[in-house]
């Protein structure tokens, strides 16, 4: 017979510092923090992301682009007894500064998106408060969608769900 058995993550949360590589501007790196939060029914995560443009621009604009974007997720997750993986999907909010233009007449443009952030996030847990691990994240917007990779380290304010028995 099978037995309801409670998601290990119920009631758990956690602040995550994580910064890595994105498709952006061809390669940009990225720096962010978030909380995520599972209670009975869902977990959410609010992410604040920086991006800033690393490889050289082509064009003859002396800056390069960067954007700053909030975002608010929710999926589900699942947990064993040395990690976890939770999957996010939702809405963000981007401010994108960027040049555009021909030639030599480059103009430094700045616009704000709506956008559709995707994340995948999984880590190994090195004790009862912190875990490290990875984050695959994604968004889809008009001007400039991308894919990338985080190092995140996080910190938990309740892991009573995880413990040692069994």
């Amino acid at each position: 017979m099978a037995q309801f058995e409670t998601n290990r993550l119920k009631n758990t949360k956690w602040y995550s510092f994580s910064p890595g590589f994105t498709s952006s501007d061809r390669l940009s790196g990225s720096l962010a923090l978030s909380l995520t939060k599972r209670n009975d029914m869902l977990a959410s995560s609010y992410r604040l992301q920086y991006q800033h443009q690393l490889s050289s621009p082509t064009d003859s604009c002396d800056k390069a682009a960067y954007s700053v974007e909030f975002a608010a997720l929710w999926g589900e997750g699942i947990s064993g007894k040395s990690g976890y993986i939770v999957f996010l999907a939702g809405m963000g909010l981007t401010r994108r500064t960027y040049c555009q233009g021909e030639e030599e007449e480059y103009a430094r443009k700045s616009r704000t998106l709506v956008g559709v952030p995707v994340q995948i996030e999984m880590g190994l847990y090195l004790n009862k408060k912190w875990s490290v691990g990875l984050n695959l994240i994604a968004g889809w917007n008009f001007l400039e969608p991308y894919a990338g990779g985080q190092l995140k380290l996080s910190y938990h304010l309740d892991y009573s769900k995880i413990d040692d028995e069994e």
